[in-house]
């Protein structure tokens, strides 16, 4: 949603997109292209040579690179090659793409956390910042942070950039301003995603039941949670003559939605791809659009359904988790219920969660679809101070 808001501002623009798994946007968007993995060897502060430093003198570290990437990228350069690297003229592609920018845009991600490897984020806000290259930031979820190096460079970072727009004001509010970013800096829109999903909202509630379980380090949910959720979503079903179906965010690797959606759902006699063919955003926002009510354990599930209407009931098992569904749930307000998965009663407070979110459902419809439009203009405002920067003269 980001590079669609960009390229709808001008269709000169371009945009470098830095993201591992950028490969099919560039199918998309004639004006994106991505910078390759290697060239960020010319600007990386988490790598052997620099981290002993960088453990101990972080904000020296910060300084020097900064200041003097020319002489990081040579150093870096060095130990590549002594590391068994190729050398090539990609090295400086990296640095180089912050040469003419108009702007560092950062969206959709909750991770500047200590969940995450954000520092890399915070690095390139900093180089940003050494070039007096205006930063905006979009879609953000802010927390929580508990090691004090971690806060110290988010001190450093974040208080320079243009704009935050967050996704959630009940935690990531107060966080920025113990950070130091100024009232001015922050505004509260709602997750970029948002729009996307309300766009594609049927005339009509579903009937299905969306299901969805995020088992991974930072979740802490495990697969004997997806039997009991299993259990319980299978007999609500029954009772209300409906189906299971599944809505999977992330799709591959060790934590994919897909794998354990699958298996809970193979537990309670469904048979399921978990979800595997649904190739697209839309198609999961599609898939979403059908149900009544979701269950999930993963965020961006939640968040496609309450824009479109359909309440939520969201499984949190840690800090993240539950300041994630909790910031969603002071968003859309009622129509949005968090659980959490630790609680001795939560087979019994869960099954009692779906019930009552499915006979809420249409009582809430028209006030969360009124939320999300007003997180949609709210947005709006904050593309509209990105595009004053990028295109000044722009009526």
């Amino acid at each position: 949603m980001a590079i669609r808001r960009i390229s709808e501002m001008e269709s000169e623009l371009s945009i470098t997109l830095m993201d591992e798994h950028s490969a099919g946007i560039g199918e998309k968007y004639a004006n994106v292209r991505s910078v390759s993995p290697e060239s960020r060897w010319a600007w990386r502060l988490q790598r052997p040579v620099w981290s002993s430093l960088d453990r101990f003198a972080p904000s020296v570290l910060d300084t020097f690179s900064v200041k003097f990437p020319g002489v990081k990228e040579l150093l870096t350069t060095l130990k590549m090659r002594f590391a068994g690297h190729s050398s090539s003229n990609k090295r400086t592609q990296f640095l180089n793409t912050f040469a003419d920018a108009g702007a560092l845009v950062v969206s959709g991600g909750g991770f500047i956390t200590h969940h995450f490897q954000c520092e890399r984020v915070l690095n390139l806000i900093l180089l940003a910042h050494s070039r007096d290259t205006p930063v905006f930031m979009f879609g953000q979820g802010i927390g929580p942070i508990r090691s004090s190096r971690l806060r110290k460079k988010a001190e450093r970072a974040l208080p320079g950039v243009r704009q935050i727009a967050l996704r959630e004001k009940k935690f990531s509010e107060p966080l920025l301003r113990e950070l130091g970013v100024p009232d001015e800096r922050i505004v509260t829109t709602g997750d970029d995603a948002v729009v996307l999903a309300h766009r594609e909202r049927p005339q009509s509630l579903g009937r299905a039941i969306g299901v969805n379980l995020r088992v991974a380090y930072y979740s802490a949910l495990s697969e004997g949670l997806g039997e009991t959720l299993g259990r319980v979503l299978s007999e609500v079903a029954a009772s209300r003559e409906t189906e299971l179906v599944p809505v999977p965010i992330l799709h591959e690797g060790s934590d994919s939605d897909v794998k354990s959606i699958r298996s809970l759902l193979s537990a309670v006699g469904v048979e399921s791809d978990g979800g595997a063919d649904l190739n697209s955003p839309e198609e999961v926002i599609r898939q979403v659009g059908k149900c009544r009510v979701v269950v999930t354990g993963s965020y961006h599930a939640g968040v496609f359904a309450l824009s479109q209407g359909v309440p939520v009931v969201g499984i949190a098992n840690t800090e993240y988790y539950h300041n994630k569904f909790n910031g969603l749930a002071d968003m859309f307000g009622a129509g949005c219920t968090v659980l959490r998965a630790d609680r001795p009663d939560v087979e019994a407070a869960l099954d009692e969660a779906v019930r009552q979110a499915w006979e809420t459902a249409p009582e809430v419809r028209s006030d969360l679809l009124s939320q999300a439009e007003r997180q949609i203009e709210a947005a709006d405002g904050a593309y509209e101070q990105l595009e004053k920067s990028l295109l000044p003269d722009a009526s």
